[in-house]
């Protein structure tokens, strides 16, 4: 019998332990709608983007999808340039593309890095050749994804390409968190910002509305800066994030269409 209840003993344990790891896990899921996290899987890069405009993670399936295809800087964008290169990145090497501002140029320092991998794996073209094609690399990706947003939002051009920036500007303040450490290759906070600002007015008509949220996004941005300068830069971005995502920032941008 003693044999026995050591058995039901260390059963007893595993099955805390299990169940211990279970209710952490559902704690986690039921706050990730409500706060917004930060960052190294897609899921928590959509927890942030749901939370910003006012949703769910587990609502609107159509937004979800708009997400998932625009978090794929970390994956297919990858997959596309491994493909037309014939080269393998490592894990950390997919910072080097895709995570400038959507919109915006690749950095020379991105260029150059990706062109030294490229060139190890047998292509010989010049650097310039390779930018150009690095760029239509980012402009497919670009397209592809604000076609989907076109599709399942029904948005035109305009508000589609709008909000796959501020969708990719939200994913890349999350990449500038305290849980990273590769964050050469990103943006500074500031540029983001700034960019959401800019978009803002193809995605949203109502004047009184956006001004809101720019002084909100100023207002944001001023206490980061004081951050910065105390607590370095990283904690500054994490600020704004969770700012952004508490706000619930962006809410009235998608919301009527539902």
């Amino acid at each position: 019998m003693k044999g026995h209840h050591k058995i039901n003993t260390a059963k007893t344990i595993r099955l805390c332990t299990t169940f211990k790891s279970l209710v952490l896990s559902l704690v986690t899921v039921i706050l990730l709608p409500l706060t917004g996290t930060c960052h190294p899987k897609e899921v928590l890069h959509f927890g942030d983007q749901a939370a910003v405009f006012g949703f769910s993670t587990r609502g609107v399936p159509e937004f979800r999808t708009v997400c998932k295809a625009v978090n794929g800087c970390d994956s297919a964008l990858k997959n596309m340039f491994e493909k037309s290169f014939g080269v393998r990145l490592t894990p950390n090497d997919h910072r080097y593309i895709g995570h400038n501002l959507l919109a915006g140029a690749i950095p020379g320092t991105s260029i150059g890095y990706l062109y030294a991998k490229a060139r190890s794996a047998g292509f010989d073209g010049s650097r310039k050749d390779f930018a150009a094609r690095l760029g239509r690399l980012n402009a497919k990706f670009k397209e592809g994804v604000v076609k989907v947003a076109m599709q399942k939002l029904a948005l035109n051009r305009k508000e589609a390409t709008a909000l796959v920036c501020i969708l990719h500007d939200i994913h890349l303040l999350g990449d500038l968190t305290p849980d990273n450490s590769r964050i050469q290759t990103i943006p500074k906070y500031a540029e983001i910002v700034h960019d959401i600002k800019t978009k803002l007015v193809n995605l949203m008509d109502n004047d009184v509305s956006r001004e809101l949220i720019t002084e909100s996004l100023e207002r944001l941005l001023g206490e980061s800066v004081e951050i910065a300068g105390r607590d370095g830069t990283q904690h500054a971005a994490e600020h704004l994030l969770h700012g952004m995502c508490e706000a619930r920032m962006l809410s009235g941008a998608l919301a009527y269409r539902w």
